[in-house]
This record gives C-alpha cells, structure tokens and sequence, in this order.
C-alpha cells in the first residue's frame, strides 16, 4: 500500500496475508468387530475402536484445530475436547456400553472452517443364546442322562443383537472312535436336530458364534441306551 499527498510526502505498508477457506479433515478407520447391516446399521463390540484422525488442510492452512466429540448414550449427551495449534488430533474412541450410541465430532480452525463426522453404533457383546433339549424318550438321573436312537435332539441358537448367528455342532461316538459335524448360519436363530445311532456315550461339543464374533460353548454328554431289559 503506497500512499502521499500533493506535496510528496508519502508512506508505504506492506502486508502479507493467508486465505484459508478449506476445512480439517477427518480420516476414520474401524479397527476390530463391525457389521453394517443391509439396513445400514453398524454394530460393533466394546473392543472395537473408532479411529479418527483429525488435521488441518490447504496450502495456506492456519493449522489449529478445535475438536469437540459428543457421544450420546442412554439419553444423554457427553463432551470432550481437544485443541492444538499445529499437527494432528488423533482420536481412539470405543464404548463400554452395550446400546446404541450416537458419535458427532466437530472440528473446525481459527477461521471458522468446520467439518462434521455423525455416526451411530450399536454395540452387541452377547453371545447367541443357545439351548439343547431332548425329544421323548429321555431319561435323567439329575447326573447323567440316557436317550434312544430315535430321540431327536434339537439345539437352537437365537442371536438379538447383530442378529447373524453361525451353529457349529461336533459330536464324538466311543463306538467309533470318530467325529460328526453339523453346522449352518442363520438370520436370528439357527437351528440343527440329529439323532444318535451308535448304542454308546456320545460327546456333544456346540459352539455358536455371531457376526461380530461373541460365542458360546455348551458341551453335553449323553448315553444311547437302545435295549430292553432282559
């Protein structure tokens, strides 16, 4: 900037200026269990972590940042915030809680630039519910319990989080020495039924799991017991 008066006199200012108008950007990774759903929605566990990396971008950047993350949970809302004036934030958010959550981070420079993350979440740390019952006849002695061949065994696992549930069933004959598998994957409950042909003990090993990986183990021994009394 030049400027003088009729006589000459004159005076001079030099400034330098900036112009950021670009906002901080965010980078989100997903480290652990996730699904999302056909329906959108995005089920985690309490061990997964939600990471955010937060900086502040351009060519003329200002390079401060002011991070406001709100997490909504059970009807109310909690604040944090973080502030630097140069480099990155970097954010590794999980929840203990096992609901639904609503994750919104605000980020914005000096200037005013401003960028918004909104997220929900639920979190699913239960496993499938899993049940083995016995069809007629079946007998238990408050010990050990005794079927026939042709009592059907049915086992059923029904998951209410995530809702994907995979049945795996091992079962181990003595009278054979040797292993026979059942499995299937379902949307909300799986189911397996089997018999026992070989008039022996019988292991039952269950292992139901869902999509995020939250299992269960229910192991059943049983006795075959196809003869009449003499």
């Amino acid at each position: 900037i030049t400027a003088y008066d009729v006589l000459g006199n004159t005076i001079y200012l030099n400034k330098t200026v900036y112009v950021d108008n670009t906002p901080p950007y965010m980078v989100e990774s997903i480290e652990g269990p996730s699904y999302t759903t056909e329906d959108g929605r995005t089920f985690v566990t309490s061990d997964t972590i939600i990471n955010v990396i937060i900086g502040d971008s351009g060519e003329c950047s200002v390079g401060s940042l002011h991070v406001r993350v709100g997490i909504w949970y059970n009807g109310e809302w909690t604040y944090s915030w973080q502030n630097v004036s140069e480099g990155q934030i970097n954010l590794a958010i999980n929840f203990d809680e096992e609901c639904k959550h609503i994750l919104n981070i605000t980020a914005y420079d000096d200037l005013g630039n401003a960028i918004y993350l909104n997220e929900t979440f639920y979190v699913d740390n239960t496993p499938p519910y899993t049940t083995i019952e016995y069809g007629i006849p079946h007998y238990m002695d408050g010990i050990n319990e005794w079927i026939t061949s042709d009592t059907l065994i049915y086992v059923n696992a029904t998951d209410i989080g995530v809702g994907i549930v995979h049945l795996n069933i091992s079962v181990y004959s003595f009278e054979t020495d040797s292993w026979t598998y059942y499995e299937v994957d379902a949307s909300g409950t799986a189911n397996i039924s089997f018999t026992l042909q070989e008039e022996c003990k019988h292991w039952i090993n269950i292992t139901a799991y869902d999509v995020l990986g939250n299992t269960i183990y229910l192991n059943k021994t049983v006795y075959v017991d196809n003869t009449p009394p003499y």
